[in-house]
């Protein structure tokens, strides 16, 4: 697998942070992921999916925690992206591969990524709420009339989750804000996601995918890729100026 610099992996981890769909996409082969275990549910219930994917946009905070694993023949790669969002426009995550650990910290149109025991400048994201993504997919694959299925119901943190599944096509799970860099442009076969809905709260809590393709200047690769979201509206998902930034721009100020 290609080794990306720390600079560019906080790139790749923000894709997937904000738009997991962005996996390459599933190809058939004998153990592709399918929704065969599942009980069909109306297509209504993708309204329901949709309302707690806004719900989850509309909070004003909330925690985040994105697990991948990347397979390109025998080698491995896993990665993690976990912090706190604060729509519309502050985010402070960190991210880890390997060995490799950095940080990322946003507030408006300011963006600073931690590489080498310095805080750098760089691009801010133009859209850091993941949620707003997901009901975008949500809603085309409603529109589409996507076949749906239900799962056993699960735990997710501290909420009983309903779960639902559905074969995306790539059209509507591959869409792409502009931002996203060209390593990670996919194909355009289907991609599985499973949607967990809490049953007490209605927050979208969970959201997975399961995708396997080729990617340009990676070659062939498969991704699997959990989003978890907790602590919604709690003061612990305060997004704050990190201590080590502020002393880093108030020496170089003297």
């Amino acid at each position: 697998m290609r080794k990306y610099s720390i600079a560019a992996a906080i790139w790749i981890a923000a894709a997937a942070f904000v738009l997991p769909g962005c996996s390459p996409a599933v190809q058939p082969q004998t153990n592709q992921p399918s929704d065969e275990k599942g009980v069909p549910v109306p297509a209504s219930t993708w309204d329901t999916i949709l309302a707690s994917a806004r719900l989850g946009s509309a909070a004003k905070t909330y925690m985040v925690k994105t697990t991948g694993t990347l397979i390109q023949g025998s080698l491995h790669s896993s990665y993690s992206v976990y912090g706190g969002v604060n729509p519309p426009d502050r985010a402070n995550f960190g991210f880890v591969e390997g060995n490799d650990y950095t940080k990322f910290y946003q507030q408006g149109k300011a963006a600073y990524y931690y590489d080498n025991g310095r805080w750098k400048q760089t691009q801010a994201l133009s859209d850091i709420n993941p949620y707003a993504s997901y009901a975008a997919i949500i809603e085309a694959a409603a529109k589409r009339g996507v076949k749906l299925v239900q799962l056993k119901q699960e735990y997710v943190n501290d909420e009983y989750c309903d779960v639902y599944r559905a074969i995306l096509p790539g059209d509507i799970a591959n869409v792409k804000p502009n931002w996203i860099p060209d390593a990670m442009e996919g194909t355009t076969g289907d991609i599985q996601y499973t949607f967990y809905v809490g049953q007490t709260d209605h927050y979208l809590r969970q959201v997975s995918t399961v995708s396997v393709g080729g990617l340009p200047h990676v070659g062939s690769m498969e991704a699997d890729v959990d989003t978890v979201f907790f602590d919604m509206n709690q003061p612990v998902a305060e997004v704050t100026l990190p201590k080590d930034l502020v002393q880093q721009l108030e020496n170089a100020g003297n």
